[in-house]
């Protein structure tokens, strides 16, 4: 849900600004004649990403982060990586990195509390820690559809099933009023299991 980045983007409009080979070319190039250079290093393991070149991709990304290992497209976009491959708690590993070294980076903090309070990976699942990175995120934004939507999957996950249905409920109004029609659909479905007893749990990849 929380996964997608600007940083993927970065990396297509380097791909779609020309040929993707020429692209790829280029950026294997920079990265052979500055190997310090880190954001070649997380755009070429983005793009490598990209076209299915998995463990060439991690293996950049990797060391895009031993270059500078604050860089935070490295980490999400090779958190982003583990997920499309089930490594969530390689996945949660970095994210957690990315947001101690940048903890004022919303997009960031949303994507580790959403994964924390819903994975599929049960050891992964850390919805205290979640709740807590919501709370902090909260008093930045006020109220946010999304926002309240991954508080009530962190309350659900901890059995505050009544809490997490009206958070849900507040989330599903302001998506609404938002018409965010897509997005309030899903929380209706979160919400109509919060009260049933059941947590939100994504789907294993």
């Amino acid at each position: 849900m929380h996964s997608r980045r600007k940083f993927w983007s970065q990396a297509r409009q380097c791909s779609t600004s020309r040929r993707p080979e020429d692209a790829l070319r280029e950026l294997m190039t920079a990265a052979r004649q500055d190997p310090k250079d880190v954001r070649a290093a997380w755009l070429l393991g983005t793009l490598l990403a990209e076209r299915g070149q998995v463990e060439q991709a991690v293996r950049e990304l990797r060391r895009a982060i031993e270059l500078d290992a604050g860089s935070l497209p490295a980490r999400v976009n090779l958190a982003n990586v583990e997920l499309r491959r089930g490594g969530f708690a390689a996945a949660a590993e970095q994210l957690r990195a990315a947001h101690a070294a940048h903890p004022g980076d919303i997009a960031t903090a949303m994507q580790l509390a959403w994964l924390l309070a819903t994975c599929a990976e049960e050891g992964v699942r850390d919805a205290a820690t979640a709740l807590a990175i919501l709370d902090g995120v909260l008093a930045r934004t006020g109220e946010d559809a999304r926002v309240l939507d991954a508080r009530g999957a962190a309350l659900a996950a901890l059995g505050r099933f009544e809490e997490a249905e009206g958070e849900a409920g507040r989330a599903a109004a302001l998506a609404t009023a938002a018409r965010d029609a897509v997005l309030a659909q899903a929380i209706v479905a979160r919400r109509a299991g919060y009260r049933e007893g059941r947590a939100y749990v994504e789907a294993g990849r």
